[in-house]
C-alpha cells in the first residue's frame, strides 16, 4: 500500500506528464528537443510571473480569482526555470499560497519526509516537467555519454547545463530514473561545482575570473538549437572537421556580439586515419547571438555541411523577463 508521501510524489508526477501532453512535448522531444521551454509553458495556461528581489525566498505562488507566481532576481538562471516549474507546479495543481526557499525546492523526494504534502507534489512536478527522461536520453545521446559515464561529476555537470537546470536538480534526476544508484548519487552529489568547470576549461581558464557562470558543451547535435544563458556563461563548441580533405567550419569572424575567445584542433585516436579533426572552440557573447558556420573548402562555393545555433546571452528573467 502506498503511502500519502508516496501518492503526492505520483500525483505530481502525473500532473507534469499531463501538461506535457496538452503542450505536446513529446513531439518536439522526438526532434532531439534538450531543454524545456518553462516560459512558454506559463505562458500557455495564461498564469502572470513576475520577478522580484526576494529576502530569503526563491518563489511564491499565489492563488485566487487572479492566480500568479513570483520568482526571485537574485539566483541564477538555472535557479528562476526550477523555481518557475515550482510554482507553475503549485498553479496546475490547484494548490493553497506557498512561498518557497531553499529548504524545499531543488530536494530529492527520496529524502523530503519533513517536507509538506503540497509541496512534495509541486516538487515530484517540477523535476518531471523539466527534466523528463526522455530529454535526459537526447542529452546523454548527444553528448554521447552512457551509463557508466554518468557516475563522473564534470558529464553531470554537462548534462545539467545542457537542460538548463542546477547541477543538484540534475544529479536528482539522473537518481530517480536510475542512470546512477544510491551508492554514486552522495559522491557526485558532493563534488565541487568549480573544479568540473575547471575540467572543461583545461587551459583555458585563464578567461574566467569568477566561477559564478556556467559552461555549456555544444556539438553537431545541437543544430538548430536555441539557448538561453546568462551574460558571463562560456559555450564550448566541438564540431568535426575533415581538414586533411581541406574542409574547414567557416563563418565565425562574421557573427555580431560574439568572442571568439579560443579555437584549436585536436585529433581523436578513432579519427585521425580519416584525417578528421575536433575544431573546439570557445565562445562568450552578449544579447541574441545567431551563429551560422559553413563546412567547405576555401577555394570552393560548395557547402558541405552548415551548422546553427542560436544563443540568447540576454541573462536571468527581471520584470516580466523570460526565463
Amino acid at each position: 500500500m502506498r503511502s500519502k508521501r508516496d501518492k503526492a510524489i505520483l500525483k505530481g508526477i502525473q500532473a507534469a506528464k499531463e501538461l506535457h501532453y496538452q503542450l505536446d512535448t513529446q513531439s518536439r522531444l522526438r526532434s532531439n528537443e534538450k531543454r524545456i521551454d518553462i516560459s512558454s509553458a506559463v505562458e500557455h495556461l495564461e498564469l502572470p510571473m513576475i520577478f522580484r528581489p526576494l529576502k530569503g525566498l526563491l518563489g511564491a505562488y499565489i492563488p485566487g480569482e487572479a492566480p500568479g507566481i513570483i520568482i526571485t532576481t537574485e539566483r541564477r538562471l538555472s535557479i528562476q526555470r526550477y523555481t518557475a516549474a515550482h510554482e507553475l507546479g503549485h498553479y496546475y495543481l490547484q494548490h493553497n499560497l506557498s512561498a518557497d526557499d531553499e529548504a524545499v525546492i531543488g530536494r530529492s523526494t527520496k529524502h523530503s519526509d519533513d517536507i509538506p504534502l503540497q509541496e512534495l507534489e509541486a516538487e515530484a512536478f517540477a523535476g518531471e516537467f523539466l527534466l523528463p527522461k526522455k530529454l535526459l536520453l537526447n542529452i546523454c545521446r548527444g553528448l554521447r555519454l552512457g551509463k557508466v559515464d554518468l557516475k563522473n561529476p564534470v558529464n553531470v555537470y554537462k548534462i545539467s547545463s545542457r537542460a538548463g537546470v542546477s547541477y543538484e536538480a540534475a544529479a536528482i534526476a539522473l537518481l530517480n530514473y536510475k542512470f546512477i544508484d544510491l551508492n554514486t548519487y552522495p559522491d557526485v552529489k558532493a563534488f565541487p561545482r568549480k573544479e568540473c568547470k575547471q575540467e572543461l576549461l583545461g587551459s583555458w581558464e585563464r578567461h574566467v575570473e569568477k566561477f559564478d557562470l556556467d559552461i555549456i558543451c555544444l556539438n553537431e547535435s545541437d543544430n538548430n538549437s536555441h539557448i538561453k544563458l546568462e551574460s558571463n556563461d562560456f559555450v564550448i563548441l566541438e564540431l568535426p572537421e575533415p581538414a586533411a580533405s581541406g574542409y574547414l567550419w567557416q563563418g565565425m569572424d562574421a557573427i555580431l556580439n560574439l568572442k571568439l575567445l579560443e579555437d584549436s584542433r585536436k585529433f581523436s585516436e578513432t579519427e585521425n586515419l580519416g584525417g578528421v579533426v575536433k575544431r573546439r572552440l570557445l565562445l562568450s557573447g552578449s544579447g541574441e547571438v545567431s551563429v551560422y558556420l559553413r563546412l567547405k573548402r576555401p577555394w570552393e562555393n560548395d557547402i558541405k555541411k552548415e551548422f546553427s545555433v542560436s544563443l540568447d546571452f540576454s541573462g536571468r528573467g527581471i520584470g516580466l523577463s523570460k526565463v
